[in-house]
This record gives structure tokens, sequence and C-alpha cells, in this order.
């Protein structure tokens, strides 16, 4: 049987058995009889027990006896006496056996040297605190809902990826890490993800495995990368209980400040209001990431040493900081906000704290006050463009609702420690009248873009929104004389809402100088929402406008907006130095 066909079953018996054994332990009131940490014990055993003639030798051996104690720690003890220390104690125990059977950091292959470097008797204290590093670090992984397990799994991956690039070891090693793959994978389909499945201390298990299985196969590399693959693969338990940035959440005004450092970082994410499922995907996502690098590295082991430092600290920065930006964009819960604080202001510039709803709701009660209002949709390169021009800022400060379009406003708010609830584009508020409109028998009228575009614009929102009443189209392409016959044209069809597509800052400074001739209630300015409801321009897939990245899609489209996209790091930096002068974000009355 080929080496592939051999992995395959493995992995599957190790899903096979784990799986059963989950559902049998589960089949009780839905309730789990037999701790997850003891189930990935038996999964594990049993799988690896289906082929004696691997050649791990005593070394499988120690492992199961060692492993076996440690699966048993949190079952026969009560969870309030499974403290810290008897734990360590524990696992220092068991990593004292696993030593006596083989399992052992006693050389290192240097290829400066160009021979094996002998550890004497350092192999032994070394290789405990190896084993109690990596148990202890994975321990902190258990305190969302398989997540330890997702992690389990994903490392597991990585090690038989990298005993398979490295050719040093026997096929054992990568039975062992597919093994435990498959049993992990196994016991999260069993499982269902309805509650913890695994007991406290339960996590110690799977990162003895994995500390025990770097020993066997993935750590015998040269010198300078000894201990880079299992560092790099445990990276997120250590961010989780290291984290570099202490933060405090105050809860009563929903903002971040700097104070005493929070315990972990699966709590200042739930804090921040970002779901649990979430958190969970983006720690899981964060640890494929740094085992992917860890790959490149091992696969490339003809670098010099200075390029793969210079590599892995250019990989880690970057995911470091898309980990942080997808942190702060993520959608999270609406937070409860303190009575009168309902904008902020972002350099001068004023802007709504509200989400979809909340906006729709005030729309509403624009249109029933049958008095002009005005709405505006700002986003960063707007914001800027603001602060050279101090009448769209009059204007914006004037405006009744100043919705957040857009990645930089929302980013520049919650770096600003006054975190606004929710991006609300323009494109979508839109919509979300034209729909309100429909069931409630408000008119529309739609000013602006090339000619044809309004029209196409309007047929395709009738279609969406059976019932919607468009009282008006005109395109933005009229002499400056036809003004007053634009402007006679909207006074007759008295719609309910206007909206307005010229472009910032025109469509703005165009709705302030004729809103009370006008007469119509609600008037937004909507930009190039027409082009992109017609079909014209296509929009960013979902999935990226939920992670804040739609402004890479369009610059990919339409490269010529990369000016624009740039001033969004000059915006950000200008707001922070308008914050550190004390003028940047405050928090306002309402004014209307």
């Amino acid at each position: 049987m080929s080496d592939f066909w051999r992995g395959a079953v493995y992995i599957l018996a190790g899903v096979a058995f784990s799986f059963l054994l989950t559902r049998f332990a589960a089949v009780r009131n839905g309730k789990v009889r037999l701790p997850g940490e003891i189930v990935l014990f038996l999964a594990f055993a049993l799988t690896l027990l289906l082929d004696g003639s691997g050649g791990a030798g005593d070394r499988l051996t120690g492992l199961l006896i060692s492993s076996g104690a440690i699966a048993a720690l949190g079952y026969l003890l009560k969870p309030g006496r499974v403290n810290h220390l008897y734990a360590s104690v524990v696992v220092i125990l068991m990593a004292l056996i696993a030593f006596r059977y083989g399992i052992r950091i006693d050389n290192v292959y240097s290829s400066a040297a160009g021979a094996g470097i002998s550890l004497g008797w350092y192999a032994l204290p070394i290789t405990v605190l190896w084993l109690l590093l990596s148990s202890r670090l994975y321990e902190s992984t258990d305190k969302l809902p398989g997540l330890s397990l997702r992690l389990t799994a994903i490392s597991a991956l990585t090690f038989a990826a990298a005993a398979c690039i490295q050719r040093q070891e026997t096929f054992y090693t990568v039975a062992m890490s597919l093994s435990l793959a498959g049993c992990s994978l196994g016991i999260l389909l069993g499982w269902g993800g309805k509650d913890q499945v695994l007991s406290p201390k339960g996590s110690l298990l799977p990162g003895y495995l994995l500390g025990s299985i770097a020993i066997i196969g993935a750590l015998k590399y040269t010198a300078s990368l000894v201990f880079l693959l299992p560092v790099m693969v445990m990276g997120i338990p250590l961010i989780n209980s290291a984290y570099p940035f202490a933060f405090t959440i105050k809860r009563e005004t929903s903002s971040i400040s700097i104070g005493a450092p929070s315990a972990y970082l699966y709590r200042l994410m739930i804090d921040l209001g970002i779901s649990e499922r979430a958190v969970i995907r983006l720690r899981t996502i964060a640890t494929a990431y740094l085992c992917v690098l860890a790959l490149v590295v091992v696969a490339n082991v003809t670098w010099l040493l200075w390029v793969k430092i210079l590599f892995l600290v250019c990989g880690i920065s970057i995911g470091y900081l898309l980990f942080v930006l997808v942190l702060l964009l993520a959608p999270r819960r609406v937070v409860k906000r303190m009575t009168g604080m309902d904008t902020i202001e972002i350099m001068d510039v004023k802007v709504s704290h509200v989400n979809m709803d909340e906006a729709l709701h005030q729309v509403e009660d624009f249109i029933k006050t049958k008095r002009p209002h005005v709405v505006i949709t700002p986003n960063a390169p707007a914001i800027m463009q603001a602060r050279d021009d101090e009448q769209l800022k009059d204007i914006i400060n004037r405006a009744d609702l100043v919705t957040p379009d857009g990645a930089g406003v929302l980013l520049a708010s919650r770096l600003l420690q006054h975190p606004l609830q929710d991006r609300v584009a323009g494109i979508d508020l839109l919509n979300a009248i034209c729909a309100m409109a429909a069931g409630k028998g408000y008119s529309v009228y739609m000013l602006g873009s090339k000619p044809g575009v309004a029209l196409d614009a309007a047929d395709k929102l009738r279609a969406r929104y059976p019932g919607l009443t468009v009282a008006g189209v005109r395109d933005g392409y009229y002499d400056k004389d036809e003004e007053d016959v634009v402007i006679d044209d909207i006074v007759k069809a008295s719609p309910d809402i206007l909206f307005v597509a010229f472009g910032i800052p025109r469509q703005e400074k165009w709705i302030d100088r004729y809103k009370n001739v006008l007469g119509v209630p609600v008037c937004m300015g909507v930009g190039g929402s027409f082009d992109v409801i017609s079909g014209r321009l296509k929009r960013a897939p979902v999935w990226m406008q939920r992670c804040g990245l739609e402004w890479v899609y369009r610059v990919a489209r339409e490269p010529k907006r990369i000016g624009r996209i740039l001033s969004i790091p000059h915006f950000l930096l200008l707001a922070l130095l308008a914050k550190h002068a004390g003028v940047s974000v405050q928090e306002k009355d309402r004014k209307i």
C-alpha cells in the first residue's frame, strides 16, 4: 500500500473511531458522559494500534501510557480540584515516563557543524520543559467550544506535512500526526458544537500529544529551526495567554482604553461584541496562517538564516496587522450607548452613532415631519475632503443624519476609543429606504449619473421592491440653464425621498443649496450607487463587504481609485494625531 493510501487510512480511521466514541458518550440525554479528552485518547490509541509495524516501538508505548494518564486527569478529579500546580506536576511526571521510553530531545543536527550535536544531560530538562510548555500553552485554547480541537487538527496536519518534507523520519511520524488530526475532526463531527466537549484541563492532552509528535519527528532539523515549527504552530495559544496589548472594556461607555491586561485574547474579542463563532473562526484562520509560514521555512531548508528570519518577521507582521484590522472591522453586537451620546466627531466632522435599523427609523421620522432633512454617508476620503473644504464640512455638520460609510471611518472610530456600531453604507441605506418606501407607500425621485443609468436603476429597484413608486428620474448631465427646469420637475413630482448621484462634494452642495426650495422630506447623496444598482458597476462579494475589504475589490476593478484609497492611511494618521491634540473624537448630544 502506498504512503498516500496508508495516510488516508489513518486519518479516516481516526475520524471513524472518535466519531463513534463521541456519539456513544453523548447518548444519555444529549450530555457527554465521557469528556472529550478520554474520547480523543481512546480513538488515537485504537487508530495507531491498527498497524503495529510502523516502527515507533517503545516510544509508542511511552506515549500511550503518559498521554492516557493526562487524559484521565480531568475525568477522575472534580473541576475545582484540578488546579494549575497539580496539572503541571502530572505533566512533568508523564514527561519523565515519556523520556524513559525514548521520547526525548537528545541531539540536534546543525548544518553549520555538519553533524549532530548531543545535548547530554540537558536532554532531560529540555524534554520535560518542552512537553510542559506545549501542554500548558494549548490549555488556554479550551475557553471556547471546539477551538482546541480545531487548532489540534490544523497543527497535526502541519506536523504531518513537515515530516514528509524533511524525509528524516519513518512513516510512523506522519501516521501519528494524521491519526491525531482525524480524531480531532471526528470528535467535532460527532459532538456538534453545542457545548464545551473538553473538561477543565482537557486541552493539556492535545498539547502534550503535539509536543510529543514534534519531538519524535518534526524537531530533528537544523539548529536554527529546532523549535521553530512547534512554536509557530502554537503561536495562537501563546498569543492568547500573553497578549502584548492590554485593553479593558468600559461597558458603560462602550469604549476601549489602555489599562490592566485582559486575561485572554478571546475574552477581549467577545467583550468587543464579536460573536463567539466569529472569534473561533478568526483564531482558527490565524493558526492556519502561522502553520503555512512555518511550512514555507521548513520546505526551503537551503535559505540562509537571515532570509528565514526576515521572511518570518515580515510574514508574522503582515499577519498580525491583518488580524488586528479584521478584529477592528469584524461585525459585532449592538452595544448600548449612554444617553445623549448619539454622534461623534472625527477630525471635526460629525458622524452619527447609528446602525442600519436606527438610521432607517430616523429616515422614516424625517418623512413623517414633511420638512426637509439631509442625509449624508461620508467615507474616509470624504472626511479628508471636508478637512480641506470648510463649506463641505459645514454642510456635513449641519446634516440631520450622517452615517459611517466605509471601513476607514469605522476603523478610525475604534482606534480612537469611541467605536461606531456598524458600517451604514450609502448603497445599503438606499436599498433599505426603497424597501421601506415600497411597503409604506412613500415615493422616490432619482437624480444624477450618466444618461440612462438612473432610468435603468429605477427599473431594477421597481423589480426588486414591488410597489415602489418612482416619482421621477433625471440624469445629471444637463446644462446650467436647465437647473430651474430640473428643480421645477422635482417640486411638481413632490417625492418623499430624493436620491442625488452627483458625487461628493457636488451632490452635498447641490442639496444644501436647494433643499428648502425642493421641500423634499429626505434628500440623500448617493454617489455612484445608481451605477451599481443598474448593473454597470459590479459590487464586491458579500464576504468582502462584511470583512471591510470592499475597497480592495474596487481598486482591482478601477485602478484609478488607488489615489482615494491611499488617502485612508493618511486619514487614520491624521485622526490619531488629532486625538493626541485632544480634538479628534468627541461625543456630542443629538442636534435634532
